[in-house]
């Protein structure tokens, strides 16, 4: 052995917590059965869309532009069943780099689960019946993309039901946090 030591290796440590904003979808009429969905979220980010059951993936482009042909998209989970004299809801969820998600459900009932990084579950009036899954307190947070929630209220609606937390959104309409119990108003930020 001759004890020799190599120059020092040098790395930047970049820590990202900052969330993405909540990825846009734009929604038009269109006759096809397999339309193609457009949106924007975070440059670069990983966008999952769910539509009518099932479930994509695909990435945003440098510019945060993202497309999802339904005819030659792979399925990532679920089957797509359209309606096709009706609504077909879409949800979308953009996760960073460093793994930090924001998860907007619309249109009903939707089932949310984050990701490993910090998480924002996103509401409106219309998410009644939707259920977070893996809400955890100090790290992930709750928002409304919705103009005219009244935060207050939210919070006073809140009960404890088993262990799970519901909170009203207006028109009777009720999300359910899974698991959480406790200070409520921390969870909004």
């Amino acid at each position: 052995m001759a004890g020799n030591t190599s120059s020092a290796g040098t790395q930047t440590l970049t820590i990202d917590t900052t969330l993405p904003d909540a990825p846009t979808v734009t929604t038009a009429l269109t006759n096809s059965t397999t339309p193609t969905l457009t949106g924007t979220a975070e440059a670069n980010a990983t966008v999952t869309v769910t539509v009518s059951g099932a479930t994509y993936t695909t990435t945003a482009s440098g510019t945060g532009a993202w497309s999802l042909n339904l005819a030659t998209a792979t399925l990532t989970s679920g089957s797509l069943s359209l309606d096709p004299n009706g609504a077909n809801p879409v949800a979308a969820t953009a996760t960073d780099a460093a793994g930090n998600d924001v998860l907007f459900a619309d249109g009903g009932a939707d089932t949310l689960w984050g990701g490993s990084g910090a998480d924002v579950f996103a509401f409106g009036r219309n998410s009644g019946g939707s259920v977070v899954k893996d809400f955890e307190v100090g790290v992930d947070r709750l928002a409304f993309y919705e103009a005219g929630i009244e935060l207050g209220a939210v919070i006073r609606s809140a009960r404890v039901e088993g262990g799970n937390t519901t909170l009203g959104v207006g028109g009777g309409n009720r999300i359910t946090i899974l698991g959480q119990t406790g200070n409520v108003a921390a969870w909004f930020g």
